[in-house]
């Protein structure tokens, strides 16, 4: 592990949500650049003590960043699967 960020795996990701700009509705693309600058975040922060990720996963407050964008995901793809 590195509290370096990985330029080739940040680019693809800035390629991924522009390709998301084109195909997803805006919902999606919000909720994927807000788990980039969380991602991005995370590099700057301090380590997690293990009595922060206690509390984390009691609390259930940042302890699942992709909530939001699955939720998102879902509704768009009920959609497609309306009669």
């Amino acid at each position: 592990m590195s509290d370096k960020p990985q330029i080739q795996e940040l680019i693809a990701l800035y390629a991924m949500i522009s390709r998301m700009r084109v195909l997803c509705a805006p919902r999606i693309v919000e909720c994927a650049v807000k788990i980039m600058r969380a991602t991005s975040d995370a590099y700057a922060a301090p380590n997690k003590t293990v009595p922060e990720l206690n509390e984390m996963m009691k609390t259930g407050v940042g302890i699942d960043p992709l909530q939001d964008f699955a939720d998102a995901a879902r509704e768009e793809l009920s959609t497609f699967s309306s009669p």
